[in-house]
């Protein structure tokens, strides 16, 4: 068995030989968003049957989640205490999301479905409205299931991560989501990069030195259910996961892809807590 690195904080934990630096926190677990992002830039929500928070620059993400759900604006707006940070998902904390969704606790696990079907479906509403599930996992975009398979159908629940109710929804689908991966410290839109901590650095474009635990091609997931497989490059820097809305069978928990600049993308926050 292996504990992936999304499950340590701090700046040095995807390197196995100083994972446990003092520096770094082993932690229990993480709470991931159960939505893509909503609300706006500066009042950033996770809710179901709402419009995903996308056309940002990455860094105003970035920004957004670190300025407006930490320190004293955390305790305020979201009633978080003690220790935590929440942040932008990294590329392994999607991971440590993708693999679960394929455990026994899981929608792979999930007696409810079988074969092809167990795949986390996709999010195909055309409107960008979160917590969507398509009438098949690869279905193609719609309009008509932004009404009918919300969250708490089966429908819709067939896209979470666990193929009911208490799932993270959105993982396939919906709007692209950035994940913090980067190529090389190229920050793109980011004037400065962002402490260690908060992403994983790569320095190979193929794709075969990656960190493990990262649901990427080095664990033999690249393709997955068929799911679209294109890393990072040396000009396009940062990682995007999961597929858009109409990206059918490309579309995927499983899925990489890399982009920068301007887009339709979201993403979505996570906490850890130690």
């Amino acid at each position: 068995y292996f504990t992936p690195s999304s499950f340590c904080w701090g700046d040095t934990c995807d390197d196995e030989a100083t994972r446990k630096d003092p520096e770094n926190i082993e932690l229990s677990g993480i709470w991931v968003s159960k939505f893509q992002l909503t609300g706006t830039i500066s009042e950033i929500s996770s809710i179901p049957n709402s419009e995903i928070l996308r056309n940002q620059m990455f860094y105003s993400h970035f920004t957004g989640v670190q300025t407006g759900m930490n320190g004293e604006n955390g305790l305020t707006n979201y009633g978080f205490n003690g220790n935590y940070d929440t942040h932008i998902i990294k590329n392994t904390e999607w991971g440590a999301m993708a693999y679960l969704s394929q455990s026994k606790y899981g929608k792979y696990g999930n007696i409810k479905y079988s074969g092809v079907s167990k795949e986390v479906a996709i999010n195909n509403c055309s409107s960008y409205i979160t917590g969507i599930g398509g009438d098949t996992v690869s279905a193609s975009s719609s309009c008509e299931t932004c009404i009918t398979n919300t969250y708490e159908t089966e429908k819709g629940q067939a896209a979470s991560t666990t193929g009911n109710i208490y799932g993270i929804y959105d993982a396939s689908g919906g709007a692209l989501e950035w994940v913090m991966g980067n190529y090389n410290n190229n920050g793109s839109d980011f004037k400065n990069m962002p402490d260690p901590k908060y992403y994983n650095l790569y320095t190979d474009t193929t794709g075969m030195m990656e960190i493990k635990g990262d649901a990427t091609r080095i664990d033999g997931t690249g393709k997955f259910y068929g799911d679209e497989d294109g890393f990072l490059t040396s000009s396009i820097s940062w990682l995007d996961r999961g597929g858009r809305y109409d990206s059918r069978s490309a579309a995927g928990i499983f899925a990489n892809y890399h982009y920068t600049g301007v887009s339709d993308h979201s993403t979505r926050f996570v906490v850890a807590t130690w």
